[in-house]
């Protein structure tokens, strides 16, 4: 488990510092989490201190320039091509449209990070949901020793 933990870690470090965002709320190139709001009754506003939380901790351990607010994005809406790391959670149903599933399968080929947080009942939707986004892909674990 630790080293599960400590793979994610460092793992968000390497984004943290591969992406940069420009925030009119923030500093220029603040990194930024977005929250995606999604259909389906899901709870996608649920555990509203995680993202602030992560932030604040990046904010004190690194030097990375953090934008401690988070942005709430719809797929497909003009503020979700001005984000690349993207955070989803929630208490159940997932539910996009196609057109929605294809705009996010472009927006991570192109390098975008999403980030399911599954804040109890979400893990089977969002499965399905990554067999929609990415059908011609199997989804695998990654061993502790990756």
């Amino acid at each position: 488990m630790f080293m599960l933990i400590k793979y994610i870690y460092y793992l968000l470090l390497i984004i943290l510092f591969s992406f940069a965002k420009s925030n009119n709320n923030s500093h220029k190139g603040a990194f930024s989490i977005a929250r995606i709001h999604y259909g389906g009754g899901g709870d996608w506003y649920s555990d509203r201190s995680s993202i602030p939380n992560l932030l604040e901790f990046v904010s004190q351990n690194t030097n990375v320039i953090t934008n401690l607010e988070q942005e709430i994005v719809k797929i497909g809406d003009n503020n979700f091509y001005e984000n690349v790391y993207f955070y989803i959670t929630g208490h159940g149903n997932i539910k996009l449209s196609d057109d929605e599933i294809i705009i996010l399968r472009q927006h991570l080929i192109n390098g975008a990070f999403l980030h399911a947080d599954d804040n109890y009942g979400m893990d089977k939707t969002f499965r399905q949901l990554v067999t929609e986004v990415f059908p011609d892909k199997e989804l695998i674990e990654i061993p502790p020793t990756h």
